[in-house]
């Protein structure tokens, strides 16, 4: 059984664009994201949209420093904004480990009452 509290849709498909530019040591980064039901769920298939964004500072090749804000603003015909959409920004730290493992982890603070208050992730890259 599929956890209905991440999504009520079984099945989900997404458009993600990657903007960037990198300023010497800065990276900047801006992510708009489509992403749409693609099984049946209680409240149709409707298409979303989130969007992201992220300042990384780099301290040489295999480290770096920054800031990244989430926001989900719901259905893509009635944009949610403000304290009604989803606002979560991190503290965020990318590092490589002696076996080259891609290592990003960070600290969230959700901003309105449907996002989580506190939140860690961590992502681990395999090189291949």
């Amino acid at each position: 059984m599929y956890n209905k509290r991440i999504t009520e849709s079984r099945y989900n498909g997404e458009i993600r664009g990657i903007l960037g530019t990198r300023q010497g040591d800065w990276k900047f980064t801006f992510n708009p994201i489509i992403s749409l039901a693609l099984s049946r769920n209680p409240n149709g298939r409707p298409v979303e949209l989130e969007v992201f964004g992220q300042a990384m500072r780099s301290f040489g090749n295999d480290f770096a420093v920054g800031v990244e804000h989430y926001s989900s603003l719901g259905r893509l015909r009635n944009p949610a904004f403000g304290s009604q959409s989803e606002q979560t920004s991190y503290l965020v730290m990318d590092f490589k480990t002696r076996n080259h493992f891609d290592i990003h982890i960070g600290i969230g603070h959700g901003w309105t009452n449907t996002a989580d208050k506190r939140v860690f992730k961590a992502l681990i890259g395999l090189p291949f």
